[in-house]
């Protein structure tokens, strides 16, 4: 049951729409092969440090968490961060922020020498990398982070059947990545739209109109509130094989340091709090 609590309270707070369900703590070591060479463990002897050493606690103030989504296996560049979100939650005030940073954000590296896009850290560092020039750009500290493939994410929303979003504009791609380094073309009509997860994904990935990055980190903030309703509508009783299926894609391509006591905590508190209390802020 620990589980399911912990599968709603992350849709609930529009975080990662239900990607976290367990537990799963990340060490650096397992963040890609870039990140263990003794070369990089030589340059960077910061992120040999011990990853988000904090206790669980009662979230009665305020609480930072890290989302990341990568592609994952089987896509190009596998650990480059498509999305980097800081959500701010004071439970205290009842209010919710989401904040995107744009990918292509060009950064100093802990190294203190060179320089890289923001999307690469993960990558070349793991996870500690990313969550230290996150805390450096917002100088807000990370308490708890969400790590999730696009795996995930597609399966999350076949799961429930699909999700309807708002089109603003037309959106034409010829370019859109496909599979073997290939190209596809990806079109969607402006107006309301009821996306499978293969289309919600390219739909939140293309950059290929007039706001470039920026109107890809709002459709990305778009699909986590599509998926926050549809999730906190759904009933633990009569929806469980819905929730099975979001178990099994999470235990393979999410990964938390929330225990499962701080998702019943932080779950109690989302399901009361107000839309209106909840700003995403491009």
């Amino acid at each position: 049951m620990w589980k399911w609590f912990g599968i709603m309270v992350v849709g609930s707070i529009a975080l990662a729409a239900a990607l976290v369900v367990w537990s799963r703590p990340y060490s650096f070591e397992g963040a890609s092969h870039d990140a263990q060479s003794p070369k990089r463990m030589e340059i960077l002897p910061m992120l040999r440090a011990a990853v988000f050493t904090a206790k669980p606690q009662a979230f009665a103030g305020t609480l930072n968490v890290l989302i990341a989504g990568i592609p994952g296996k089987g896509n190009p560049a596998p650990n480059l961060t498509d999305t980097v979100m800081l959500a701010h939650i004071d439970t205290q005030a009842g209010r919710a922020y989401l904040f995107s940073l744009p990918r292509d954000l060009l950064v100093r590296l802990p190294d203190g020498i060179w320089y890289s896009r923001l999307n690469s850290l993960y990558e070349r560092g793991g996870l500690t990398a990313l969550r230290l020039k996150v805390e450096d750009i917002t100088g807000l500290s990370v308490h708890r982070y969400i790590v999730a493939d696009l795996t995930a994410a597609r399966e999350i929303v076949d799961a429930l059947g699909g999700v309807n979003v708002y089109v603003e504009n037309d959106i034409f791609d010829p370019r859109f990545p496909g599979s073997g380094f290939t190209y596809d073309t990806f079109e969607l009509k402006e107006g309301w739209r009821y996306l499978d997860g293969k289309t919600a994904m390219r739909y939140i990935r293309t950059r290929n109109d007039a706001d470039g990055d920026f109107g890809r980190m709002r459709r990305q903030q778009q699909l986590l509130e599509a998926l926050r309703e549809k999730i906190t509508g759904l009933s633990f009783v009569w929806d469980m094989p819905i929730f099975l299926k979001i178990f099994n894609s999470v235990e393979k391509h999410v990964q938390t340091n929330f225990s499962p006591t701080e998702l019943l905590e932080l779950f109690t508190w989302a399901r009361e709090i107000a839309p209106a209390r909840m700003d995403v802020i491009p």
